[in-house]
Parts: structure tokens; sequence; C-alpha cells
């Protein structure tokens, strides 16, 4: 008979990730706890994210009103410029302001969608459906982007590596019986 020391794998083992450094506001799981694909696995402390949604919020919505005093001037100026009132020169200044207003609206869309994206990522899922293992974290712990939270494996099929020496591996057969114990 050989002893043969190997590692036992689950089918998929995926290393969950903060995508950014932060502080652990809320911890949802426990190692060993069944999760599914989204489920939430930690909560970052998200108070920037917040804060820069909300200013990109802002800025959009002061954009808008700009744009839209913009587009009721270059009405007025339109029908004072076809009255003789006013220069065409006028209306084609605040047609340029409202073009300009329009475009910046859009930098102003992205910057938010990027805001809300980045405050998004505060909320860690799992990528799969699995038990959680190999938990470093506890809620009030800060973690980087290098460092694991935790990884979820799905277990239902195992896959048992073992570490065989050229001397062993002479001595193997297709087909041997094995018998697999584990230390804990």
């Amino acid at each position: 008979s050989l002893r043969i020391l190997g590692e036992l794998r689950g089918e998929a083992d995926v290393r969950i990730f903060a995508e950014m450094p932060a502080r652990i506001r809320t911890l949802h799981v426990h190692e060993g706890d069944r999760v599914s694909a989204g489920d939430p696995i930690v909560t970052l402390d998200g108070e920037r994210l917040a804060a820069g949604m909300e200013q990109a919020t802002a800025a959009l919505e002061a954009a808008e009103i700009a744009r839209d005093q913009l587009t009721a001037d270059v009405e007025r100026a339109r029908r004072l410029a076809a009255s003789g009132a006013i220069p065409e020169l006028q209306v084609t200044t605040l047609e340029a302001q409202l073009r300009s207003a329009e475009a910046n609206l859009d930098t102003l869309r992205a910057a938010r969608r990027g805001a809300s994206a980045e405050n998004r990522r505060s909320i860690v899922r799992a990528p799969i459906d699995g038990m959680v293992a190999l938990l470093a974290f506890q809620a009030g712990d800060m973690v980087a982007a290098a460092a694991p939270i935790c990884s979820v494996v799905r277990a239902e099929r195992v896959r048992l590596s073992l570490r065989v020496t050229e001397v062993d591996y002479v001595r193997l057969r297709e087909g041997m019986a094995a018998t697999i114990s584990l230390p804990a």
C-alpha cells in the first residue's frame, strides 16, 4: 500500500476580493454558509462613494436647469430676431451656448453613471452558488484589493489532487483501490 498526501478541492473554488480598499461595514455571511450567485458577502463602508453620487446628481440637476433656461432663451431670441428686435448673431451665440450645455450634460450623465457603478462596488457579491470557506475578515476590518475576503466553493463534486513522488509513481496502477482519510 502507498500513503500519499493530497488535497481535496471543490469543482469550483472562487476567491472573493473587494474591488477597492475599504472598511467592512456589514459581514453578511459566516464560514460554512451556503450562498447563491449574487448574494451579498460584505458591504463596504461607502460614505465617500455615496457623497460622490450625491455630488454627481446635484451637478447634473444644476446643468439640466441651466440647459432648460438656455433653451427658453434661444426660443425667445429667435422670436425677437424674426421681428428684427435683436441681431441674428445673438441667436447664433445662444444656440452655441445651448450646444455646449448639452455636451456638458452628456459629460455629467457619464460621471453620474460612473459614480453609481462605483457605489454598487461597495457591495461584494458571490459570483457562484456554493459554500463560504476561508473567511478571513470580520466586520470593521479593512480590506485591500489584493487580499481575498473569502472563497466560495461548490463542492457537490470534489477533485482529489495527489502529490506523488517518482518512487511511488511507478507502483501506481490504473484501477487500484483507494482509501481516503481526512485529518479533520
